[in-house]
């Protein structure tokens, strides 16, 4: 017992309170984090949080008479805390997936923190617990997706900091640190830490679907991998989305619905959902085939009526139900037979297709949306916490009931990137069905002048590449993308009119026009609605979807490589951009949102206030330090050139010598610069050398003046230096009388006077 009780006899009881609140108040923080993120549940965090208090308390009462055997206990809860952890891990955990090891780590830490808390009695203790926040903090930054969760780190670093200062106060024996150097190494800190996010690159996302909410992980290219998943709020089996779009289903306009291309919704830059990526690209939602001249819709029925489904999956009229859970494999087997030809080469050999990568994406819903699955070019995999998924023909993926806010789910795609001399060599319908082509050339009657005008554009280009790339540039040279245009009247053509008429449109408009010039020319096209990239943030490296991103463009069908989108309104980056890149993209992109002139104004403003701050400080504040300045002023504008180490005294009475005698300066007419001189300013009462002596007795000695006399002794020395700036100056040393260097205090006169007066060249103090 005594060889265990030795370590703790080493270390002294610590009691500063500060320490111990700011340190408990860190653990705290950090269980509620990882609380917020989903890595704890809501009772066990606030049991958690609610030891930790607890157990503060009762190690500070006793923190210099310990609980005996209270380490025993300790010791062995702990053991029973890893015991289950590793139970856990084992039974759970994936080869090769630290992610599926997050949720018990941040369990364990939670009650290490709780029962330590029970048993710190040193410096050395709280700042293990100090450390062991940190470690919750991490657990939980991991899962974070939108910088909402920087509350939690400044709430966190603000006490960490608190901390910190109390721990180098206790360590100094009460002395704390100077608060210059706080803020500085702050700075530095903050510095380091923005230096970091700018230049290191973006972490790639796992090559495995990873839903965090969902409490389960699972790869990707495993089909038969055993998938626990816990529906997260208002998951789809759970209800339906609130009808806040115009669809009256969630989502917006052209989602899960006709896409009338006459009417825009106004879309604003509300986050409507979040996803990692391994690169950006097109986030297809859906695709349409039918043009009826103002809207697009999809020809037959997509989702079935309920029925007995098997395990496998079965085909009900242009749609695949597939059941089973998590994942859901989603391939061209699962289609009707009559679709199959027409997706048969939507996933050929990866030598047939060129580059053919595979691409993960995770997408976090922040609002109801409908129950569009959203995907990459060609989805493999789903992971989504329902009992079945629809599959289209045409590739749509659908829930039973739409997305509310809050859920996640994650895909596997595969996207194509064959190089344009590739697609050139791809030309043709093959591989499509008579029915699929049919529908993917259907017009609702002759556009002859559309027609007209794209042979006119397309003469010279062989290639089905090179008629797009012609008409995208026609398009791009010829009209101007506006969402500020009327509706159209009724039964006017959408196309008709935005080619010969305002040719002034949005994204439906712009791609509906090429799609239909397309298959004016006899090359298979379709509509496709979904997301473009939005902004990356480089803290979460999660790309933040606005309403504003929702796009539409056009998809071709290329023999052997499938359909291929193409955009003549947005632009897609070809990989994810670096963070040094964002961050000054948007700070430029900040920058010219600001207002220079208030903004110079009031720069101007707080320069000004600094500056008066700055020569307030400067200020002597005794009387005999400003008497001491007036005379250094008047000795000055006397002429006075004096030694930098010329004593007050000396100085004052060089300043008397020059006032009495009243010379002229040489080389000038005395009568004349008499005329010339204003008023003489009333004499002073008192000399120069009076003033000088009445300063030095209150630096040197206890004979300080009442403030009212020392008011008056200032009004002499103002006065003093006025008759100094009337006398005619005088330059030379000549006229200066010799000075001692130092003026020697009386033998036992006390030690100078703090003030808060700065030391002055010739001021007469040492």
């Amino acid at each position: 017992m005594r060889a265990l009780r030795r370590p703790a006899r080493t270390w002294p009881a610590e009691s500063s309170v500060a320490l111990r609140a700011s340190s408990s108040g860190a653990v705290c923080v950090a269980v509620i984090a990882c609380a917020a993120q989903g890595e704890l549940s809501a009772w066990y965090a606030a049991t958690c949080s609610a030891l930790v208090c607890v157990g503060s308390i009762i190690s500070y009462r006793r923190r210099t008479r310990p609980v005996p055997y209270l380490k025993i206990a300790l010791g062995a809860a702990m053991l029973a805390a890893f015991a289950w952890f590793f139970v856990t891990v084992s039974a759970d955990a994936s080869s090769g997936q630290l992610g599926s090891v997050e949720a018990p780590l941040a369990v364990l830490f939670a009650a290490m923190q709780a029962a330590h808390s029970f048993d710190m009695p040193s410096r050395r203790d709280l700042g293990f617990s100090l450390a062991g926040s940190a470690t919750l903090m991490a657990v939980a930054a991991a899962q974070a997706i939108d910088l909402s969760f920087g509350l939690y780190v400044i709430a966190w670093a603000l006490l960490a900091l608190i901390a910190l200062h109390a721990s180098w106060a206790s360590m100094a024996g009460g002395t704390a640190p100077h608060a210059f150097g706080i803020v500085g190494w702050s700075a530095a800190a903050l510095l380091v830490a923005g230096l970091l996010v700018v230049f290191l690159p973006l972490p790639s996302p796992p090559s495995f679907a990873v839903s965090p909410s969902l409490g389960a992980r699972a790869g990707a290219d495993g089909a038969n991998q055993p998938v626990r998943f816990v529906p997260a709020p208002r998951s789809p089996d759970e209800g339906p989305a609130s009808a806040s779009g115009p669809t009256g289903v969630g989502g917006f306009l052209g989602f899960a619905g006709p896409l009338d291309t006459a009417l825009r919704p106004r879309l604003g830059n509300e986050v409507v959902l979040r996803v990692r990526a391994d690169r950006p690209t097109y986030w297809v939602a859906e695709t349409y085939d039918t043009w009826s001249g103002r809207s697009w819709t999809q020809i037959g029925p997509r989702l079935p009526a309920d029925e007995a489904i098997g395990e496998t999956g079965v085909s009900t009229g242009r749609s695949a139900v597939l059941t089973g859970g998590p994942p859901f494999l989603v391939a061209p087997s699962a289609m009707p037979p009559a679709e199959q030809g027409a997706n048969a080469t939507t996933a050929p050999s990866e030598a047939a297709r060129g580059d053919v990568q595979p691409d993960y994406q995770t997408f976090y819903l922040a609002t109801s949306a409908s129950n569009l699955v959203l995907h990459a070019e060609q989805a493999t995999a789903v992971w989504i916490p329902t009992r079945r998924l629809y599959v289209g023909a045409d590739g749509t993926i659908r829930t039973a009931q739409a997305l509310g806010a809050g859920s996640v789910y994650s895909v596997a795609s595969t996207v194509a990137t064959p190089s344009d001399a590739e697609l050139e060599r791809a030309n043709g319908t093959a591989g499509l069905t008579a029915s699929a082509l049919r529908e993917d050339l259907q017009l609702p009657h002759p556009y002859p002048r559309v027609a007209s005008l794209a042979r006119r554009v397309t003469a010279h280009d062989p290639t089905v590449l090179s008629k797009i790339h012609a008409l995208e540039r026609w398009i791009g040279e010829h009209t101007r993308y506006t969402l500020h245009i009327p509706p159209l009247a009724p039964g006017q053509d959408t196309v008709v009119e935005f080619l010969f008429g305002t040719r002034r449109g949005f994204c439906e408009q712009i791609s509906t026009s090429l799609t239909v010039m397309l298959r004016t020319l006899g090359i298979p096209a379709r509509e496709a609605v979904g997301y473009v990239p939005g902004p990356l943030d480089p803290i979460t490296g999660l790309y933040d979807e606005q309403a504003k991103d929702a796009h539409a463009w056009v998809q071709v069908w290329f023999p052997g490589y499938g359909w291929q989108s193409f955009d003549p309104t947005a632009y897609v980056p070809p990989a994810n951009p670096s963070p040094a890149s964002t961050i000054v993209h948007d700070l430029l992109a900040t920058l010219r949102l600001v207002p220079v002139a208030s903004t110079a104004a009031a720069m101007g403003a707080l320069g000004l206030v600094a500056l008066v701050l700055v020569r307030r400080r400067r200020r002597p504040r005794s009387w005999s330090a400003k008497v001491t300045r007036e005379l250094e002023r008047a000795a000055r504008q006397a002429g006075l050139d004096a030694d930098p180490g010329a004593t007050l005294d000396s100085i004052a009475a060089a300043l008397d010598s020059v006032l009495r005698a009243g010379r002229h300066p040489p080389g000038t007419d005395a009568p004349a610069a008499a005329a010339e001189r204003p008023a003489r300013p009333p004499r002073p009462a008192c000399t120069a050398r009076e003033l000088a002596s009445l300063a030095g007795a209150a630096t040197w000695g206890d004979n300080d003046a009442a403030p009212r006399t020392g008011r008056r002794y200032i009004r002499e020395a103002r006065r003093l230096r006025r008759t100094a700036r009337w006398h005619p100056r005088r330059r030379g040393p000549a006229d200066v009388q010799p000075m001692p260097d130092v003026i020697v205090p009386p033998p036992g006169a006390p030690p100078p006077r703090r003030t808060s007066h700065p030391t002055r060249a010739g001021a007469g103090r040492t």
